[in-house]
Order: C-alpha cells, then structure tokens, then sequence
C-alpha cells in the first residue's frame, strides 16, 4: 500500500508541476510575443516614414540616387534614441545616425522587411531594412533599430523569478499530490469495505445453512447465491458506468418508449400501471444508448419495486432550454428524510429498503448521468411517493445545443 502510496502521490506531484511549469513557459512567451509586436509596429511606423523621406529627398536633387553628399539625409538621420543607417543599392553605407558605431554583423545584408535583433557598442536592438526605391527602380535601404535592452533585462529577471517561484512551489505540490493520493486510496478503501461489508451478511447465512442441518433447503442457499451473485454483477455495472465510451446521439422519445413497456412488464405482478408522457417527435440527447437504457431502467425498476400496490409510476419526457428533462415519480412510502442525502451513495440502504436491495441502481445512474454531461436529483415526501429528475443537454441535428 505504501508503494502505491508513493507512486499515486509522485504522479499527481510531477502532472501538476508539469502543468504549472507549461503555464509559466506559456505566459514567458506571450509576455515576448507581446513586447515584440508592439515594438515592431512603432519600428514600422517611423521607418515607413523615413523611407519616404529619403524617397522624396532622392527625387527632389533629380538624379534619383542616393550618396553620402547627399544633404537632405542629416534630418533622416536625426532619430532620437533609435540608430538609423543609410545604404546604397550596393549595400554600401552612405551615412549612420551620431551614435552609431561599428555593428557586429553586416546589418545591411538582412532583407527588406525582415525584423531581426543585434547589438551596437553593447546595447541590444531590434531591426528593420527598409528598400527604398524611386519610379520603381530600387537606389538603396535605409535600416533603423528600435533599443529594447530594457526588455531583455526585464525578461532575464522574470525567467530567475518564475524559476524561484517554481522551486518554491515544488513543496507545496508534494503536499497537494500526497493529499490527492490519499484521497483517491481512501475512495477505493471505501469501495472495497463497502462491498465487504455488503457481502458478509449473504456470506454468513450460506455459511450457516452449510453448517446446519442437513435439510436446509436448497432453495435458500440458491437465493443465498444469486443474490451475492447479484452484488458482484452491479459492482462491475458501477466501474463500467464510470469508464468511457463512444457517445452518439440518442433518441430519447424512442428509448423512453421501450423502457416504459418494459416497465409495465414489471408492475404487472404488483398491479402498477406505467404512465408515459412522451412527446412523439424525437428528442435527441448525446450519450452512449446502452448506458443510459440501464440508467434509466435502474431509476424506473426501483419507482415500481418501491411504488405502492395497484398504484402508478408516471414517466415524462419534456424539453426546457437547452436541457431535456425525463421525470420518474412513484406514489410509494417514500424516503426518510434522515436517508435523503445517501440515496445515491454506493450500497447505501435505507430504512424502508427491501431485503434484495443491494444499494447500488441510483449509484450507477447517477454515475452514468453524471459523465454525460447531466444532473440527476430526488425529492420525496414520506408517505406520498418519490420523484426521480435527470436533466441532459439537448442535441438538435446532430450538434449539442449549448
């Protein structure tokens, strides 16, 4: 137990640490994308700008070319805080902004509208080339760099942050996966007392009609066996409710018409009639058809095993928003308001339960509601019957209305 203890907890350890670490690598990235797009659009725009300038300037000296005499450049070049660089078609630089100094690549070379990063005298920068052209024939580029030095220091300190703050989660999330493995084991633990529990009494009356006399009739030890074996069944019927499987669309106008008949086979030997209010048209859910057939016939069985001689079990279908909702009522007993909020837990039973009652049909339509994407509830009034209420999205040509 204490390796699986161990395993359980080191695994919900790592899956949320592993979680938390793609959130912060997530939110580091976004944080760059953000930055750098905001930084290229300024870029764009005052080198948009520029190039214009120098376009003009070249047209208005009427040689349509560029050259490091060329006068109308100082004003180009005068960009606070942002280096800028003119080129030639060749490539050559004719003339860079005052505070410019040897770059360590050749930042001519990078093409026209292609934003990359470099250094100038130790600062950190980010580019764009511009090309600029006169009656479409290109006379040279102009290149200027936008400093984000302060960026990269800042995206430095936050990596060290969120790795320190990752470290100081590592604790805390052993803590929380040790806590989760215990209550996993201790839902399992549960599980299997209960089924202990609920087999040791059929177990103890085969025993001792075994070690009685040896006219004990053998009918008595066959119930005996059928009803363990009955236990075991809806047991396995709980963990298959609670597995995945291929959900499709499900008519439950249809589906609500066969149970119904079926249930009215049932009530026949208590005399109970089966009341339906089902609309004709199809009423479509999302679901596995299967799972919800045995949902369903669980709720309906035990309306009609609990419902009151010669009375009736009503079941109605109507659809509200974007929810269908399926009613399942009785004129029974009803529940004891102190077994009111148990009705659903595995082997619970009652103090109205029936000697063959192994506590599990509402514990398996509930699970199975439950991973379709529904609800289910009971209201019950001593002396006046029960109500079963299963609410489940609604789907309409072949698409869940949501």
């Amino acid at each position: 137990m204490k390796k699986i203890r161990f395993q359980l907890a080191s695994w919900y350890s790592l899956g949320i640490l592993a979680t938390i670490l793609v959130l912060l690598l997530l939110f580091y990235q976004a944080t760059q994308i953000v930055f750098y797009r905001q930084v290229d659009e300024t870029l764009k725009v005052h080198l948009t700008a520029e190039a214009q300038a120098v376009e003009q300037g070249a047209k208005s000296q009427g040689c349509n070319c560029l050259s490091g005499q060329s006068s109308f450049l100082e004003g180009i070049l005068n960009m606070p805080g942002m280096p800028t660089a003119i080129f030639d078609d060749n490539g050559q630089m004719l003339k860079a902004s005052l505070d410019w100094q040897s770059p360590k690549s050749s930042l001519s070379s990078h093409r026209s509208n292609e934003y990359f990063n470099d250094q100038i005298a130790g600062l950190s920068y980010r580019f764009l080339t511009l090309s600029v052209q006169v009656n479409g024939q290109q006379i040279g580029s102009i290149l200027m760099g936008h400093p984000i030095e302060a960026f990269l220091q800042t995206r430095n300190l936050l990596a060290i942050v969120m790795a320190i703050l990752l470290l100081l989660m590592v604790l805390p999330v052993i803590f929380l996966g040790r806590l989760l493995a215990e209550r996993a084991l201790a839902k399992e633990k549960q599980f299997l007392s209960d089924m202990a529990h609920s087999l040791k009494t059929p177990l103890a009356v085969l025993q001792s009609q075994l070690e009685g006399p040896a006219q004990t009739n053998r009918a008595d030890l066959l119930a005996g066996v059928q009803k363990i074996s009955r236990l075991v069944t809806e047991t396995l019927e709980t963990a298959y409710a609670e597995s995945n499987e291929k959900k499709g669309a499900v008519d439950l106008s249809l589906l609500l018409e066969e149970l119904v008949e079926i249930g009215q086979h049932l009530g026949d030997k208590k005399k109970i009639k089966v009341v339906k209010e089902i609309p004709e048209s199809p009423i479509f859910t999302t679901g596995n058809q299967q799972k919800l057939a045995k949902a369903i016939l669980a709720i309906l069985e035990n309306a009609i095993q609990y419902g009151k001689k010669g009375g009736k079990v009503r079941v109605s279908l109507r659809q509200e928003n974007r929810q269908t909702i399926i009613h399942i009522s009785d004129n029974g007993p009803g529940i004891d308001p102190v077994d009111l909020p148990f009705v659903f837990q595995r082997f619970y039973r009652g103090h109205n339960a029936q000697a063959n009652s192994s506590g599990l049909g509402l514990s398996i339509a509930k699970n199975i509601i439950e991973n379709l994407g529904g609800e289910i509830s009971l209201q019950s009034e001593k002396g006046r019957g029960s109500t079963v209420t299963i609410s489940l999205p609604r789907r309409q040509a072949g698409l869940i209305i949501s």
